[in-house]
């Protein structure tokens, strides 16, 4: 299986060098024989993840720096006004994928486990998925979109197909992830929750009865938002610590001495 995956990736990637090629010419570059060799090329590639949420890895290329995510809330979500009751029940926010994942019947069974547990649930569907497809019961609240990082601010729980944004806005808030991933990074990012003890990982086929099992150990076992707690502070941290102006600081920096010693300028 991960050599199917990585068969996949490369060859997503190779068909994206013509396209690629001719971006590179546009900025007086050389071609390059194969899609990877243009990250190898390039004098720094910035991983928008955490170091502390990412797989331990011994070594990476010279070139590669962490600058943590890159999480500004988007557009479509500012100034939505959904808020929690304030009943004092567990608050449960269920963030539908933005992309077009064929997610629905994930969805529905994810709201008609949540409906069997004592809670308040909001639902936000993004733009792929009507409310009326899901079937949702009265005392379930659904809406296209809402501003995750207000109702995160108060929730205990959230569940998730796993995007590395939904996953790392929701390990900033300290809260507790169920990930059910689908597609693309989801299921890496479901691993990395579920090593960290920071939440549960279910396969994409899961059964309503057993979501609901899940949801009710991770609102009843507090260690996993203390470990959402402890991952989500070290993220912060690296977001604080400005590693993307401090690489492109770095770059330009380098260009100017150099641009310097040789008596040119940096910029033509």
């Amino acid at each position: 299986m991960p050599k199917a995956a990585t068969d996949a990736i490369v060859s997503a990637m190779e068909s994206g060098r013509p396209a690629l090629n001719a971006a590179r010419r546009a900025f007086g570059l050389p071609p390059v024989a194969t899609a990877f060799a243009h990250f190898e090329r390039a004098e720094r590639v910035l991983l928008a993840i955490s170091q502390t949420f990412d797989f331990d890895t011994a070594m990476l290329p010279a070139n590669y720096r962490y600058i943590g995510p890159l999480l500004d809330e988007p557009v479509w979500s500012r100034g939505a006004r959904t808020a929690w009751s304030g009943l004092g029940r567990p608050r449960i926010l269920i963030a539908g994928s933005t992309g077009a994942q064929n997610q629905t019947g994930l969805l529905r069974r994810i709201v008609r486990a949540v409906g069997t547990v004592e809670a308040e649930t909001i639902v936000t569907t993004g733009p792929n998925v009507e409310a009326g497809d899901l079937d949702a019961p009265d005392t379930i609240r659904v809406v296209a979109t809402a501003s995750h990082d207000a109702l995160m601010t108060e929730a205990d729980l959230v569940i998730c197909q796993g995007g590395h944004g939904i996953v790392s806005r929701t390990l900033l808030h300290g809260v507790p992830l169920l990930v059910i991933p689908l597609a693309r990074d989801q299921a890496d990012n479901a691993a990395r929750i579920a090593l960290r003890g920071a939440g549960l990982r279910l396969p994409g086929a899961v059964s309503p009865d057993e979501i609901a099992a899940a949801i009710q150990r991770l609102l009843a076992e507090p260690s996993f938002r203390t470990a959402a707690g402890t991952l989500g502070a070290a993220v912060r941290a690296d977001i604080e610590a400005g590693g993307l102006v401090r690489e492109i600081g770095a770059m330009v920096a380098a260009h100017r001495d150099a641009a310097s010693r040789d008596g040119g300028r940096l910029w033509a």
